[in-house]
């Protein structure tokens, strides 16, 4: 009986990181948060913080802390979660990976008995985050000397490091995984170790330096799951470190062979984009990686909203990648995008005027045209636009069948008067009322900054607008106002 339990509980642990039949089975729960019990043996004057990622950057980086004064007592905290992700437990410099997903409960042991205090994992995925924290001990002591002399080590002894630590990390899989768990971890794996020798063929001083100033390098850090791909695939756990890494290095072969310098903004990203993944296509060995790696190239594309070249280069991905996986992801994302393409009726949402404080909706626009810039107060772009907000409200302030509409992403009603305090902002200026989530999923909504033109029936004109520096979209206001 207690083999049978064993067995069905290494089963849906397999489940929950393999998925099932093209859905997400990652945890067979209804709550939208993991839950981490804390426990340690002294109680301690300190505090344990949770972060997003392993450093304490910036207080936006800081999930949530919780205090030992009552050490022996176990602390109960919920921590968001709606889909698989890695999130940090750090006490003074003790840092720890901890894998979650929601409905988790995840028991974590702060031990003081040792001449250096250490963490303990039990309950949902322990034999997975100890796995995590075994490995990170592994890399890390890659910089326990000098960086420098790791970088500078002939080709053959660096390959000779990396091979040395790629065994003892497949030594730690098997001692800690499942088989078929060891088997979705691999692929990660390799990524963040192949990632050390892709630095090696970069000739860019400026780029080697990015990877090597650091105390402990960017490609050390567990990386957040990829966005997109769903977690249910061989390569869920592919390092983002290893993809943007990858991409940097493209980055730097495409400046180095076109003069992007005399591009604008969307010319060097179209090109950009059409290079990556051509190089995609060559840079990998293995079909699956390199189909994995150009729908992540093909979203972000759609993401800045370039239609006709994602449609023109998903065609020539599909004649590529014949048994395609991961391009329907990017086809899905497509069709979600249909929604509010040119035409359609754009998806009524409440607001908070900032002034009056009083609900608003985008129907009772309706009779003028309607131009939305999304901003955030933490997106440098974004903000640089303002100044041309400013200059184009300005410009058509006489004119009262256009309303400039400046909707502030970060929902923040306090930092919203307290910004336009200094920085006056032409135009209705508004925070979102009611569910964000709802305005983001139906405008299809990114990354930023973004604009949308809406004429004065409520039809979307553009769903990707130009950018208020641009100026194409002087013309395209004055068309809207004119028909």
């Amino acid at each position: 009986m207690i083999k049978k339990i064993l067995y069905i509980s290494i089963v849906l642990l397999s489940f929950t990181l393999r998925g099932l039949g093209g859905q997400n089975h990652s945890a067979p729960y209804n709550n939208d948060f993991a839950l981490i019990s804390l426990k340690s043996s002294h109680t301690r004057p300190d505090k344990v913080y949770f972060l997003k990622k392993q450093y304490i950057d910036g207080k936006e980086q800081i999930i949530t802390s919780v205090s030992l004064n009552n050490g022996l007592e176990i602390i109960s905290l919920r921590v968001n979660c709606t889909a698989p992700s890695i999130i940090y437990a750090t006490y003074r410099d003790v840092t720890v990976p901890i894998y979650i997903d929601k409905g988790a409960k995840i028991g974590l042991y702060l031990d003081f008995k040792k001449i250096k205090p250490s963490f303990d994992f039990s309950g949902s995925h322990s034999s997975i985050n100890k796995y995590l924290t075994a490995k990170k001990g592994k890399l890390d002591s890659l910089s326990s000397g000098s960086l420098k002399d790791i970088y500078s080590l002939p080709t053959d002894r660096f390959e000779l490091l990396n091979e040395t630590v790629s065994k003892e990390i497949s030594t730690l899989r098997n001692k800690y995984l499942q088989h078929e768990i060891n088997h979705d971890f691999e692929m990660y794996d390799i990524a963040d170790m192949s990632s050390l020798l892709i630095i090696r063929k970069v000739l860019y001083p400026e780029y080697h330096h990015h990877f090597t100033k650091e105390k402990t390098p960017i490609l050390y850090d567990f990386a957040e799951l990829p966005k997109d791909i769903p977690f249910n695939n061989k390569y869920g756990l592919l390092s983002r470190n290893f993809r943007d890494l990858l991409s940097m290095y493209m980055d730097n072969q495409i400046r180095a062979i076109k003069k992007v310098n005399e591009l604008s903004i969307k010319e060097e990203q179209l090109l950009f984009f059409d290079q990556k993944l051509d190089m995609s296509v060559s840079i990998f060995k293995n079909k699956e990686i390199a189909e994995f790696f150009s729908t992540q190239i093909l979203i972000n594309a759609l993401d800045l909203g370039f239609v006709s070249f994602f449609e023109e280069r998903l065609k020539k991905a599909r004649i590529i990648f014949q048994k395609a996986k991961y391009l329907d992801i990017a086809t899905r994302k497509f069709q979600a995008l249909g929604k509010i393409g040119r035409g359609s009726t754009a998806p009524n949402f409440q607001m908070e005027e900032r002034l009056t404080r009083k609900k608003i909706s985008l129907a009772s626009f309706k009779g003028s045209s309607v131009f939305i810039n999304l901003w955030s107060q933490g997106c440098h772009s974004s903000i640089e636009e303002l100044e041309n907000i400013n200059r184009i409200a300005k410009q058509f302030e006489i004119n009262h069948r256009i309303v400039f509409l400046n909707i502030l992403i970060d929902n923040n009603l306090n930092g919203l008067n307290n910004y336009i305090k200094s920085n006056p902002l032409l135009g209705t200026n508004v925070v979102l009322s009611g569910d964000a989530k709802d305005f983001l999923n139906n405008y299809f909504i990114n990354s930023l900054p973004r604009y949308i033109l809406i004429d004065k029936l409520g039809k979307i004109i553009d769903p990707f607008a130009e950018r208020p520096s641009s100026p194409l979209l002087i013309d395209k206001l004055k068309e809207s106002i004119e028909n």
